[in-house]
């Protein structure tokens, strides 16, 4: 049919209008900051990321890497303060902190999906998103163990499935910052992918996808990497069968120490989970260097806060300090040795030599009102020429350095160094004293503080503090008093450098180690105090936003939300208020998780035990099992010893509704081994008996520890439970009689046994970390300090992404 020519005339606008109409709103990406991306995004190679950075072509191949050394065993000490039994009330106050806590990051969180989703930022006041790492949705990708712990299960799930569509040949920036990209992302696939119990492969996937890419960046001469790479440059180089872009990468000459030098927890931890060793070998060369250097710096334990990659000279530059652009690498130093497991003495020298060079030269008292018995971390400068007992403290107090006091004290613990915690506690003082004292209860990113000339006897001084401050402000002249008050300063405080607040977790990290290795509930009330002033001073309607000046009554906003808040300043919150008597992974008590690993295991990765607590109370036989065997090696090690009191427990089997009590027998002789050897899950006659003896032991093994002087007495007794079942199945609950000494409101008498706190308690309980990124320069998250479990599972997962790399031999 041929329409009239004024019919045609009427009918091609509509027709154009239905076109465009159908591109902007059905075609083009659902959120803004989708759009954003897409626009800003540059296409490297059309094929996807995992298969293009596989077959990267290195130019200067390693032959013959090195491998990761086997664990010590036993190397690791305890760590957690073993935490009393909780009041009801106590308990009632906590999980209501817990759920303000949990209640802001939700509001963040949907302030980021609903204004910024898949972009790498959400600004908090205007509402678009933001994209400064690449464009690879970091706030989403850096938070999704936060999720998990936090029991979001749904938001978890929500986004393991957006993380499938990243696509790391596609980036919004030509060059990309190696480190941030290593904390953020690297570190955001792997925290959650152990975090979540190995579930989900497309963590591990990307993980292994977003390490092929980073391993690009060391394609240079030295094998040192390129810390601002053009990953488009060397991208559309190996397009063409070339690595090394073409031979023209090479490491820079001046590098931001921090950024070198902190890449080291993400990639052995991918090394582990991989089996690749290219990754631990990478980052070995850039420690060796540091090892090489770390005494003939101009401040010997100390590396520089620029450093020549190019040259590999680490020596030269003057400016020293553990704030912002050196703080990582020092903070990664014990933790690394943990992830190790105690395999090589190296970072424990390195960690040794920079704290005593600390103590010596960084670390000051300032002048306070009080007389405070704090410490900050201050920066010092040297020309190699003037001696080092006559250097001068440069009292400038970062927000970046309130790391150091979760470092030390970590350390103390780690390393057997009773006396530093001493140190780390008036150093985590030293920055509650910055917020306490803060105009409006927060700490600047930068003051200036008045240094004590007696770091032991250190009286107040009005007189001297206002010279300071006419030091910091001498075209004030006479009117210094005039000028305290303008600029809103601290008795204390002399200058405020940088106003700002950028919602930075250093002090709440250091704050929640301490706690946890102390027990010290003052610490509790300070971090409430703190999370109730930040939150009243950066919440917006769509999420929270920094500050850019918190020395002034009504804060200007930023505008900016950076990924660390969700990812670890409001982890470290939560995890502050959750449970206390536990030593592990904190979630929500339906879905608690517990990671274990056996200490004779080298790498984490093929002795590693799982015991899931809700399957446990529920009375499933392979978890118990694995609780007994852990116990059993700490026993037969001689960690820990059985307690002397007979117990007796119950099997019972069940099958559907039909329930068969087996006899309670006395306990036997017989050994630890003999017994898990003989329980198991056949029903045979012989094997029923066998079972039948070996649970006396059993039971005492999860008793754990012979009750102490004052403790309550435990009695393991049995309890049958009712199970409704398809399959048979064998279940043993275990409960405690407790008695209740307390005048609240606790349950009387009868309490749930829980096999894994005996063992979490257990005096020889090793560190554990959740191998994540860090924050600006930090991320390593402790939860708690229970090892993270690896599976043999994962080494599925890298073969399936190295298919046809180049090999590395």
């Amino acid at each position: 049919m041929i329409y009239p020519r004024y019919t045609r005339i009427f009918l091609t606008p509509i027709l154009c209008g239905f076109v465009i109409c159908y591109y902007l709103f059905i075609l083009r990406p659902q959120f803004a900051g989708e759009w954003s991306m897409s626009q800003k995004a540059t296409t490297i190679h059309p094929g996807h990321s995992g298969y293009f950075w596989a077959q990267y072509p290195q130019k200067y191949p390693v032959r013959e890497p090195v491998s990761i050394p086997p664990a010590v065993r036993g190397s690791i000490p305890a760590v957690q303060h073993r935490f009393p039994h909780e009041k009801a009330a106590a308990r009632k106050v906590r999980m209501a902190r817990l759920e303000a806590v949990k209640g802001n990051f939700t509001h963040a969180w949907t302030g980021y999906k609903d204004h910024a989703w898949m972009s790498d930022e959400v600004a908090p006041v205007s509402g678009h998103g933001l994209n400064p790492f690449g464009g690879w949705a970091a706030t989403l990708v850096d938070s999704l163990d936060t999720l998990w712990i936090m029991g979001l299960q749904d938001d978890f799930e929500q986004a393991v499935t957006a993380v499938a569509d990243l696509n790391f040949t596609q980036s919004s920036l030509q060059e990309i910052n190696v480190f941030e990209t290593t904390i953020r992302y690297l570190g955001g696939f792997l925290g959650a992918y152990d975090i979540s119990d190995h579930k989900y492969p497309i963590l591990l996937d990307k993980a292994i996808e977003v390490g092929q890419m980073l391993y690009a960046a060391f394609d240079t001469p030295n094998r040192m990497p390129i810390m601002r790479w053009k990953i488009n440059d060397a991208a559309a180089a190996a397009a063409q069968g070339v690595g090394g872009a073409g031979g023209l990468q090479e490491a820079g000459d001046s590098v931001l120490v921090a950024e070198i030098g902190s890449l080291t927890l993400e990639f052995t931890r991918l090394n582990q989970l991989s089996q690749d060793n290219r990754y631990y070998d990478a980052i070995q060369r850039i420690m060796d260097v540091f090892d090489a250097q770390q005494s003939g710096t101009k401040v010997p334990g100390l590396w520089p806060v620029v450093v020549n990659a190019r040259t590999m000279d680490f020596r030269s530059s003057s400016m020293f300090t553990i704030g912002g652009m050196a703080d990582s690498l020092y903070e990664y130093l014990p933790k690394q040795h943990v992830l190790l497991g105690g395999a090589s003495q190296q970072y424990s020298k390195l960690y040794s030599q920079a704290l005593d060079a600390m103590k010596s030269h960084i670390f000051f008292r300032p002048m306070t009102p009080t007389d405070a018995d704090v410490l900050f971390p201050g920066d010092i400068s040297s020309n190699g020429q003037i001696p080092l007992s006559q250097l001068k403290i440069e009292p400038r107090a970062q927000h970046l350095g309130c790391f150091a006091g979760g470092m030390v004290a970590l350390g103390a613990k780690v390393f057997g160094q009773p006396d530093d915690l001493q140190v780390a506690q008036q150093l985590v003082d030293g920055c509650i004293w910055g917020y306490e004292n803060g105009h409006l209860g927060i700490m600047p990113e930068i003051m200036h503080m008045t240094v004590c000339e007696d770091q032991t006897q250190c009286s107040w001084d009005e007189n001297k503090w206002q010279q300071e401050v006419e030091k910091a402000f001498p075209s004030d002249g006479d009117y210094v008093q005039a000028t305290i008050g303008a600029k809103n300063l601290p008795r204390g405080v002399s200058k405020v450098d940088d106003p700002r607040y950028l919602l930075r977790p250093e002090t709440i990290e250091s704050i929640f180690i301490m706690y946890r290795i102390t027990g010290n509930p003052r610490l509790v009330e300070t971090a409430w105090g703190m999370f109730n002033t930040i939150i009243q001073h950066t919440t917006t309607e769509i999420a929270h936003t920094g500050l850019r000046d918190c020395t002034v009554d009504n804060p200007p906003k930023s505008d900016s939300m950076e990924s660390f808040w969700l990812a670890e300043t409001l982890k470290y919150f939560y995890l502050m208020f959750a449970e206390p008597d536990v030593s592990f992974v904190f979630v929500e008590d339906k879905s608690r998780k517990y990671d274990f690993v056996d200490n004779e295991n080298p790498n984490w990765t093929s002795k590693s035990s799982l015991v899931d607590r809700q399957k446990l109370q529920q009375g499933d036989e392979s978890q118990l099992r694995m609780a007994c065997k852990l116990l059993s090696d700490r026993i037969d090690r001689g960690e820990i010893a059985p307690g002397n009191t007979t117990a007796a427990a119950t099997t019972t089997t069940t099958t559907n509704k039909n329930t068969t009590n087996k006899n309670t027998i006395d306990k036997k002789t017989t050994t630890t081994d003999e017994s898990l050897r003989h329980y198991n899950t056949t029903d045979s006659t012989e094997e029923n008996a066998r079972e039948t003896q070996s649970m006396p032991v059993i039971s005492e093994m999860l008793r754990g520890l012979e009750t102490k002087p004052g403790e309550p007495e435990i009695t393991v007794i049995p309890q049958q439970q009712e199970t409704t079942t398809r399959d048979q199945q064998k279940t043993a609950k275990l409960i405690t009689q407790i008695p209740n000494n307390d005048d609240d409101n606790a349950p009387q008498h009868i309490e749930e046994y829980d096999p894994l706190s005996a063992i979490a308690t257990a005096p020889d309980d090793a560190v554990s970390l959740d191998h994540r990124k860090t924050g600006l320069m930090r991320r390593i998250s402790f939860f708690a300090f229970g090892k993270r479990k690896t599976s043999e599972s994962a080494l599925g997962h890298y073969h399936q992404h190295n298919k046809g790399a180049v090999a590395v031999q």
